[in-house]
């Protein structure tokens, strides 16, 4: 049984070189002279049937929870929540796999990884929170 996927086509190949080379929706907009809607329609498509093609170091948005290392990633506001920017380099392939196989955003996984540390840590990191 073949693959049944229609290959990528002129729109869709070049916003994936330009989504991996990390533009931005605005940007591919205007290096592509194209509408929203269209790379939009391009990038959904891409990501649906060819996630594969993506770039493993693409960057996720973390919920920040009480315990955030201070100044070792930028933060920012969003949405009234705050948020990490994570870059998940050779990780992305493993994070993305795992969360699949226990049917979890790659938020929440990466969230559980956090919460098992923290819990194998917590007398260390009372420790150093009280050198502070």
């Amino acid at each position: 049984m073949g693959d049944t996927k229609k290959p990528l086509n002129e729109t869709e190949r070049r916003a994936l070189e330009l989504y991996n080379k990390g533009f931005k929706q605005s940007e591919m907009v205007r290096a592509m002279q194209k509408n929203k809607s269209t790379i939009s329609r391009a990038l959904k498509r891409v990501k649906e049937d060819y996630p594969e093609l993506l770039k493993v170091s693409e960057k996720v948005q973390i919920p920040v929870g009480e315990h955030k290392p201070k100044n070792s990633l930028t933060v920012e506001k969003e949405f009234s929540k705050q948020y990490l920017k994570l870059d998940l380099g050779t990780y992305g392939e493993y994070l993305r796999t795992m969360a699949g196989f226990r049917h979890v955003s790659l938020t929440k996984y990466i969230q559980g990884l956090i919460s098992e540390d923290m819990d194998k840590n917590s007398e260390l990191f009372e420790k150093l929170k009280s050198l502070q």
